[in-house]
């Protein structure tokens, strides 16, 4: 019934199918979810999204204050502001020249 209106047998059927599968598309999401956390929550943190924030911050920071960005600075700032367990994650170098 829509607005007082009977509606047709075969909108009925539909309309139950239509909740049934609404039903099983939550549980299966749900489903999904939980398994995914539980994949995420045994990750290994290797400092890669603080060191990068610390780095842009060096980056911006010096660039807003006009000096210059060195490679030896960026690791300086990175090794006195990440963890240490995480400064061996990081390995600065040159780049090598085109021959």
């Amino acid at each position: 019934m829509l607005f007082s209106i009977p509606l047709s047998e075969g909108s009925r059927i539909a309309s139950l199918i239509v909740n049934i599968l609404g039903f099983a598309d939550v549980i299966i999401f749900q489903l999904l979810q939980t398994f995914l956390s539980i994949l995420s929550f045994n990750k290994k943190r290797t400092g890669q999204l603080a060191g990068t924030r610390i780095l842009m911050d060096y980056f911006l920071g010096s660039m807003a204050e006009c000096k210059e960005v060195t490679l030896d600075g960026a690791e300086k700032y990175l090794d006195d502001h990440l963890k240490d367990s995480f400064e061996n994650n990081f390995v600065f170098s040159y780049p090598e020249e085109k021959k």
